[in-house]
């Protein structure tokens, strides 16, 4: 594996919120104006410096070549242009697709972050599909996000979850007002004067603004969709569902949505539309990803692609019968961790009941999201013991980041990235369990 893809790219530019200067121009105009500066003069100066703003920001952002460093080491993606050079962290790409030209036969990447959007063209496809994978679009080698324009539709929740999550809503309720009664009453023993208007406040319609308030911020946070190796997690307001590859059926690309129907006949629907109804009006660059059409088009055919590729690869993985019987032999049973782990490690890794453990083979257990979770906690147990720096040992390492890193399952990831160092506890390999019966037992 390469620690570093490097391209030449035709045209690249970079469109960076600049928010906070706006907001420090405006502020600026307000404060000359309180100063009894001349309003038209503190209204000139406020013009002047936005005009200028936006147009630096412009001018930087013209599509220029460039060339495109992603460095899977440093988990940096590095453009150089101009004698400048352009950091984005690859963990702050929250969305990442590529559109092909049938025309030239080139594409472009399209990377999102909170604060940018960059564009890359590369001459071919094949660039493209590298750069792609370098920087999260592939879900074998790291789960791959995307931010979908609207609430998804999830599975029905068992009884015993809903009320869960009706019990965990009216705790914070509950929470929130005796925070608020608590200020109220202590302002008021504090200040005496103020108790006529403490008692005079309506509180019970502060409360339900309050409420209110917090209500639509949770409606209006973005829903997202984590593709991994094996399954989907989906975040939307008020609940976070993972979703097996057992659980699906197939999976579509409709019109507005991606639609993942389930074994079980339920469907889940995975919104990318335009969104605010940016038919005619042609959007600023920082916004055309969730406005403009072909955008959609494109990201809505990516996520297709990258959830249907993750789907057959989870379906066709397999095992021999050497690492099928290296597998069972990995398993916990009763042992505490700590027996269970030198059990598997006896040796410095090189035997286990009297047989040869291979490494590869540990890493193919590890890698295979079929096999049950005791075995592949304790593939992983067994390589964090392998800490030779050969080729081959830093290979192996970089498929054994790969491997944790492609779930999509918070706790299994977790619980995997505990025993890779060794530091796996009873909690963590509980909660992991418990995920995984989840999954089975709706599936079944």
């Amino acid at each position: 594996m390469r620690a570093e893809l490097c391209i030449e790219a035709g045209q690249v530019s970079v469109w960076k919120r600049s928010g906070y200067l706006a907001v420090s121009i405006a502020a600026l105009t307000v404060t000359l104006i309180a100063l009894d500066v001349e309003f038209l003069l503190a209204a000139g100066v406020g013009i002047a410096l936005e005009v200028g703003r936006r147009v630096y920001f412009w001018r930087r952002a013209r599509p220029r070549p460039a060339l495109v460093r992603a460095n899977a080491r440093s988990g940096e993606l590095l453009i150089e242009r101009d004698d400048r050079e352009i950091r984005i962290e690859r963990a702050k790409i929250t969305d990442c697709w590529q559109r092909p030209d049938p025309e030239t036969g080139a594409a472009e990447v399209l990377a999102v972050t909170p604060r940018a959007l960059v564009k890359i063209r590369v001459p071919d496809v094949a660039s493209a599909g590298a750069l792609g994978r370098a920087l999260g679009m592939d879900p074998a080698s790291h789960v791959v996000s995307t931010t979908l324009t609207g609430p998804p539709t999830l599975p029905r929740q068992s009884l015993r979850e809903t009320l869960r999550q009706k019990l965990r809503d009216a705790a914070i309720a509950s929470g929130t007002i005796a925070a608020f009664l608590l200020v109220f009453v202590s302002l008021w023993r504090l200040y005496p004067a103020l108790s006529g208007l403490v008692v005079l406040m309506p509180l019970p319609a502060l409360l339900l603004l309050l409420h209110a308030i917090v209500t639509a911020a949770r409606a209006w946070t973005p829903s997202r969709v984590f593709v991994g190796s094996d399954g989907l997690f989906v975040i939307a307001p008020g609940r976070r569902e993972f979703i097996g590859y057992e659980r699906v059926k197939e999976v579509k690309g409709g019109v507005l949505a991606v639609v993942v129907k389930l074994i079980n006949g339920e469907t889940v629907s995975l919104p990318l539309s335009l969104r605010n109804g940016f038919f005619l009006r042609k959007p600023h660059p920082l916004d055309e990803w969730v406005c403009d059409p072909d955008q959609v088009v494109a990201r809505r055919r990516a996520l297709t692609s990258q959830i249907n590729e993750a789907l057959t690869r989870f379906r066709e993985a397999g095992s021999d019968a050497n690492t099928e019987t290296v597998a069972r032999l990995l398993e916990r049973d009763a042992r505490p961790i700590p027996e269970w782990r030198a059990a598997v490690t006896q040796a410095h890794g090189d035997t286990y009941r009297e047989r040869q453990l291979d490494t590869d083979q540990l890493v193919n257990v590890l890698e295979n999201p079929r096999l049950p979770l005791g075995q592949r906690l304790g593939a992983a147990l067994a390589l964090a013991e392998h800490g030779a720096e050969t080729a081959p040992a830093r290979a192996r390492k970089a498929r054994v980041r790969a491997a944790i890193a492609s779930s999509a399952n918070p706790r299994v990831r977790i619980a995997l990235e505990r025993a890779a160092e060794g530091t796996l506890d009873d909690a963590a390999y509980e909660q992991a369990l418990r995920a995984e019966a989840e999954v089975r037992r709706i599936k079944a």
